[in-house]
């Protein structure tokens, strides 16, 4: 449902996406319907406990289905009734529960754990908490539950968030990771951290087509956005009469300046209307780019394309070698 908008339709058979591997560089072409797949994902059994989500996701996926094409559409958040939009927020909380990239943060965590444990002289295997946490069953165990127990708290969050759509540059396409909700935070917490649904500052995205994405923001994004617009026009204001009546090359640099400020001015009042209509944000390039940046850091392992440019994720990769693989978090 969801990334079956980056397929293109090819001679004689089912569209097919174009999907990079991270972990090898390997790209290659398929149907949607062959990818970012697992069997018995969402199914535990070992015979003393069964646990399947399978039939609430698939619940879940049809009521926002008909939100994400109505968007896909008409392109304008009015396209959404009161249920299409907790459909969404209830969707893109599952997403960001779901798949291999939590899993495998949780067994990397685990190792982690254990590897401080033995080198403080301790046996991790006689931790209680630690039981079963190198076991794939156990660890889908634990994400089911997660998912089960906090889905619901996950969504009102995002329902209490700035909600807006994002569109790239013209000629330019959105990436689709198997982790496609990320998120991102450029408020500084301290050590704790500053990732996760209720903190301040917190940006989250989904992108629902190759020339769309949602936006999830904490509300003080927006004000601060408010403050940024009343600073530039008081600027503006404030050095009016110096520009036009001044000589010198101060005065030049002054102009200059104001230019500079008009221009914000304008983005930020333009960013701020398309926000409060529920019309697209235009994104330019250095924005796109940020965007697919998050995509291709937070892909445990798989990136789609519709137009098949992976130019991005190979100078990521070359800068860094750690985004061939998912986030990690440290243990110290």
């Amino acid at each position: 449902m969801l990334q079956g908008a980056w397929a293109k339709p090819t001679k004689g058979k089912l569209p097919q996406v174009h999907v990079l591997d991270k972990s090898d560089d390997r790209t290659f072409r398929t149907p949607g319907e062959n990818i970012l797949l697992g069997r018995d994902f969402n199914t535990f059994d070992d015979g003393d406990m069964a646990l399947s989500l399978e039939g609430a996701m698939g619940q879940i996926e049809t009521q926002a289905a008909k939100a994400i094409q109505a968007l896909r559409l008409r392109r304008a958040l009015n396209a959404l009734s009161t249920e299409d939009r907790a459909a969404i927020c209830v969707f893109a909380a599952l997403q960001r529960l779901r798949g291999v990239g939590l899993r495998a943060q949780m067994l990397d965590m685990d190792t982690q754990l254990r590897a401080m444990l033995r080198a403080n002289g301790d046996d991790p295997d006689l931790i209680p908490q630690l039981k079963g946490g190198q076991d794939p069953e156990q660890v889908k165990l634990t994400a089911l539950l997660l998912i089960r127990n906090n889905l619901d708290a996950f969504a009102k969050s995002l329902a209490l968030k700035a909600m807006f759509l994002i569109e790239p540059p013209a000629g330019r396409t959105l990436l689709l990771g198997d982790s496609p909700v990320v998120m991102a935070n450029s408020v500084d917490h301290g050590p704790y951290g500053n990732l996760g649904f209720e903190v301040e500052g917190i940006e989250l995205y989904l992108p629902i087509a190759p020339d769309l994405a949602i936006g999830f923001w904490c509300p003080t994004l927006v004000l601060f956005m408010e403050t940024a617009l009343k600073q530039c026009e008081a600027s503006l204001r404030n050095t009016a009469a110096a520009a036009v009546l001044g000589i010198g090359p101060e005065v030049e640099q002054l102009r200059q300046m104001r230019a500079d400020l008009a221009s914000r001015e304008r983005r930020i009042r333009d960013d701020l209307a398309r926000i409060g209509a529920g019309t697209a944000v235009l994104y330019d390039p250095d924005n796109l780019d940020y965007l697919n940046s998050l995509q291709i850091a937070h892909a445990e392992r798989h990136i789609l394309s519709h137009d098949g440019d992976f130019s991005l994720v190979r100078r990521m990769i070359s800068d860094n070698p750690a985004f061939r693989g998912g986030p990690r978090s440290i243990v110290r």
